[in-house]
């Protein structure tokens, strides 16, 4: 299980990953600006879900929601999320608009180049 915190003292929130199953325990969260090149709390969207899902296209679709059902209450503030947290809150970005996926594969598919 991995939980996340986040301290509003920095500059740029940096979001400390505290994983049981790793031999070095803490580290810092990558951000993932090969998936997308959002700043701010976008882009700590984008990593949180990536990490905590394992699932890189499922951050890319659901992340502005995350940010805000998730992150924006906590802006400027202290904040610990768990690992199930996370996956809780996609589940219910997903539940709450079933088509967002499928949209968003068919408006890809679609595109001409």
């Amino acid at each position: 299980m991995k939980f996340y915190y986040a301290s509003p003292h920095a500059s740029a929130p940096e979001i400390e990953v505290i994983d049981s199953a790793s031999c070095v325990g803490g580290y810092a969260l990558k951000p993932r600006h090969d998936l997308a090149t959002e700043y701010g709390p976008a882009q700590i969207a984008i990593a949180l879900i990536a990490d905590a899902t394992g699932d890189d296209q499922k951050a890319l679709t659901h992340y502005k929601a995350f940010c805000m059902r998730v992150l924006l209450p906590f802006q400027n503030h202290e904040w610990e999320l768990s690992q199930e947290d996370v996956r809780q809150a996609v589940m219910d970005i997903e539940r709450d608009h079933p088509h967002r996926h499928t949209e968003t594969a068919r408006g890809k598919a679609g595109r001409r180049i």
